[in-house]
């Protein structure tokens, strides 16, 4: 070139490209993948309502909750799926903390006895969530990742449903909470345990436990739902970090309008609970979720 002579303009630089929300493409500046769409308000409120139904009513709620965020997953990428992974368990387990609170106030009374004329009462208690605990514990990423298995979700479900219809047949029901021994509390404890598992209720298996113990279906109600307290408060400390992760993303309507839905309908729900057990009259919901376990299939048929 010659001395002078202009040099030539430089090239401009290329954009940085954006991804498109929920398209999983690749931002040019930081190489992350975009973040999965978060759970709107309607969508919350509808999750809230399924988990505040099906929570105490003895049909899974961790099983509907599954398909439903299995029907209401929106579209991703490989790369995406543990962003949505974390963000199901967060929400589920802010589901169960609302329906927590609706159980303490619910049996409020049965809790503040505890503290006074039934303490060894309390004993069972500390007993009975030494399975659930431990299988928890060790098993905790295995049980969270069978949810996102529709099939195996509805095999649950038929398991459930035939536990449900037997129930009817179970134990003498003469039992009160006063005379319960330490193998009563352990293999009710091992019914919550096996609960763990998407699709099959925790309230069904424990009460129906109970049942086979001997309990009266008043005491053996009762006792399920005291059983299931610590367990479902462990789960709920152990995830609070995801949950605060979500929350302060972008899905604080969606937890918020899960959170009262479901603590309203829970609470509804152990009303609805505790006269149908006094009536022997289980046997509707295990119909109910065979029929389920079978529209599942249809439904992964036809995707």
């Amino acid at each position: 070139m010659a001395a002078g002579a202009p040099s030539a303009p430089a090239a401009p630089a290329a954009p940085a490209v954006s991804p498109t929300p929920g398209s999983g493409a690749v931002s040019a500046t930081t190489g992350d993948r975009a973040a999965p769409d978060s759970i709107g308000f309607w969508e919350g409120s509808l999750l809230g309502l399924v988990q505040g139904v099906t929570e105490f009513l003895p049909v899974s709620s961790s099983g509907h909750l599954a398909i439903g965020h299995w029907l209401t997953e929106k579209e991703g990428s490989e790369a995406q799926r543990p962003a949505l992974e974390a963000q199901r368990v967060a929400f589920d387990v802010a589901m169960h903390l609302a329906t927590l609170l609706a159980m303490l106030i619910y049996f409020r009374n049965d809790i503040m006895s505890l503290l006074t004329t039934r303490r060894r009462l309390l004993g069972w208690i500390v007993l009975g969530s030494v399975p659930a605990a431990s299988i928890g514990l060790i098993f905790k990423q295995t049980v969270e990742s069978l949810g996102g298995y529709p099939l195996f979700v509805a095999g649950a479900f038929v398991v459930n449903g035939l536990l449900l219809a037997a129930s009817n047949y179970f134990g003498v029901e003469m039992k009160k909470l006063g005379e319960m021994k330490a193998r009563d509390s352990l293999l009710i404890g091992l019914a919550q345990a096996v609960a763990i598992t998407p699709g099959i209720s925790r309230s069904g298996s424990t009460i129906s436990a109970g049942l086979i113990c001997g309990m009266r279906r008043e005491e053996a109600f009762t006792f399920s739902f005291l059983l299931g307290m610590p367990a479902i408060a462990g789960a709920a400390f152990l995830e609070a970090g995801k949950i605060s992760t979500v929350a302060f993303s972008t899905s604080w309507g969606g937890l918020a309008s899960g959170f009262v839905v479901a603590f309203a309908s829970g609470l509804a729900s152990i009303w609805i609970l505790s006269r149908l057990v006094k009536r022997r009259n289980l046997l509707p919901f295990g119909l109910y979720t065979i029929g389920l376990a079978l529209v599942v299939f249809v439904l992964w048929m036809l995707r």
